[in-house]
């Protein structure tokens, strides 16, 4: 529950920027307002605000328009800024993420949405993580941001790196970009020790030491790589990385979207939701279904890419280029510099209004059924059932949870659906969910029923040698599964080479196999099976990292 806020401080801002716009120079002042204070703290896995547990509702966001980018800084147009964050706000979202490019003014627009931000600092992520000199140029970047940055608390955490570059990545080895990453963290819990700080992460990269960050966040789109799409699958791999990296930490997925380009960039394993090339029907669907796995995964929130489309990524800023990076927006930036929202932004409106946070799809309840609710403040009522059962009014708790455990010791076992609806204060619909339930009253509920091991006979090779490796199925009592299909794949990111096959377990539930390949860096091998018992189905898998070298 939100602690009473016992200080209460009256804020006069003024502030007058100017602004070169299309039709010349704009001027805005803020009138006063009350502001409270902000205090976020992390424990037992989730960030508190204020003493509420808070699910972060996140999109990442750039204030550039057409013929502007990182390098027009200075000629963002805070007037479309304010009306960007007015319709993040209106869309049910408490969180920007950005990856670079804030501002003291944009900073302080987003406390006026009453807008959360994990703040990304930007420097050059393509250098030597072992050289002194290029770790004190990115120390030195980080403090010039911290200066300012620190003194803002709507930051939710400080993002230091997007996606460390696999090639600098091998050349300095998993021991020296894990030195590299302490110093950087220490930079910050230096002049910001209250502030959460972090990485944006991204799957070939799971392998290092994550237990110096506060919270753990990774970028995970549901077309890439191959470990997810062959093997893993979304959900199944955010379970992974709850279970194995972030363990007792937040874990934050901090990209997740679909481009709507006109034309895809190479061909999607699963047929759609692929880079690119999809429909606005796909985006929809497809956000809303990787917004919803990562709930079910465990992980505490998460960050749409992008707001909207940003037409300098691939170079011509003037120029909205048919490439799938400047298509990722839920709003369509037209001859409107506001930009116009696409379907996936009244989809995301809607689903945020009422997130169903308890119960999980893929656990299993008895007797009574937990049913955590996390809201909007639009929502003055939410309300529940079970199958045709009657409604019943959650009760809500701090802000925005509202809260009820049900009795379902009469239902029968299997599966059920649980249905919630919301309203607003003048009790006009909000939005309708169903989920499915897996209720074991009387006959035993099934436990984790596979573990998937992956083995190799060393854990460092040389280009060109052959690498065995063994794949493991064993069941929940630790038996063997024999003819249980094996769906494995090697990911190499530099050069994007992918690899990907399928196997039956042998009658010791093992799938022996050899690879090699001519690229030198980290490999990513991955395993998965699906588990199958009538209607429920859950992927399992194990994922291992191995260094290739020169020789």
């Amino acid at each position: 529950m939100r602690s009473k806020i016992l200080l209460k401080i009256t804020v006069y801002i003024l502030i007058f920027v100017s602004v070169a716009a299309c039709c010349g120079t704009a001027n805005i002042t803020f009138a006063e307002r009350d502001i409270s204070p902000i205090k976020v703290k992390i424990k037992n896995g989730w960030f508190y605000v204020n003493g509420e547990k808070f699910f972060i509702k996140g999109i990442n966001y750039e204030g550039y328009r057409p013929g502007e980018s990182p390098h027009d800084q200075d000629k963002v147009n805070l007037k479309l800024v304010d009306n960007d964050f007015k319709l993040i706000k209106e869309a049910g979202f408490n969180t920007i993420r950005t990856a670079g490019g804030l501002t003291t003014q944009i900073m302080t627009l987003a406390k006026k949405h009453n807008l959360m931000v994990m703040h990304g600092i930007w420097f050059d992520k393509d250098i030597d993580y072992t050289d002194p000199e290029k770790i004190n140029y990115a120390c030195e970047m980080l403090r010039n941001e911290l200066s300012w940055a620190k003194n803002f608390d709507n930051v939710l955490c400080f993002l230091l790196m997007n996606e460390p570059a696999m090639e600098r990545v091998r050349d300095a080895e998993k021991i020296g970009v894990e030195n590299f990453l302490k110093k950087i963290r220490d930079v910050v819990k230096e002049i910001a020790p209250d502030k959460a700080v972090s990485i944006a992460n991204w799957p070939p990269l799971a392998f290092i030491d994550h237990s110096f960050w506060d919270v753990v966040c990774f970028n995970v789109y549901m077309f890439s790589p191959v470990t997810i799409t062959h093997s893993l699958g979304y959900c199944g791999y955010i379970e992974w990385l709850k279970e194995k990296v972030a363990k007792d930490k937040p874990l934050v997925i901090t990209e997740f979207g679909l481009s709507v380009s006109p034309k895809p960039m190479g061909e999607s394993i699963l047929g759609h939701y692929g880079y690119g090339g999809n429909t606005l029907k796909e985006q929809k669907e497809g956000n809303i279904k990787m917004y919803d796995n990562f709930i079910q995964a465990g992980a505490v929130g998460g960050c749409v890419f992008n707001w909207k489309d940003e037409w300098w990524m691939e170079g011509n800023k003037s120029k909205h280029d048919n490439h799938p990076q400047e298509y990722f927006g839920i709003i369509e930036l037209d001859k409107d510099p506001k930009g116009t929202p696409r379907p996936v932004y009244y989809a995301l409106k809607e689903y945020n209004q009422a997130i169903i946070i308890e119960p999980k799809k893929l656990n299993f309840y008895a007797k009574e059924l937990p049913i955590e609710i996390y809201s909007t403040e639009r929502v003055g009522l939410v309300q529940c059932k079970i199958d045709s059962g009657n409604w019943q009014d959650l009760k809500k708790e701090g802000n925005f949870w509202w809260k009820a455990k049900v009795d379902i010791s009469e239902l029968t076992d299997g599966k059920h659906t649980l249905e919630i609806k919301a309203l607003d204060k003048n009790n006009k619909f909000l939005c309708n969910k169903k989920q499915e339930v897996w209720i074991y009253n009387k006959s035993k509920p099934i436990t984790i029923p596979y573990k998937v091991v992956i083995k190799t006979d060393k854990e460092q090779y040389y280009i060109k040698e052959k690498m065995k490796l063994e794949i493991t199925i064993t069941d929940a009592q630790g038996n063997p599964v024999p003819n249980q299909a094996v769906y494995y794949s090697f990911f190499q990111p530099i050069g994007w080479e992918e690899y990907v096959s399928q196997k039956i377990t042998d009658a010791q539930g093992k799938v022996i196999t050899q690879f090699s390949t001519f690229t030198s860096g980290y490999l990513t091998i991955a395993a998965g099976v699906i588990y199958k018992d009538k209607d429920y189905e859950r992927r399992f898998g194990d994922i291992k990292t191995v260094l290739l070298k020169e020789k």
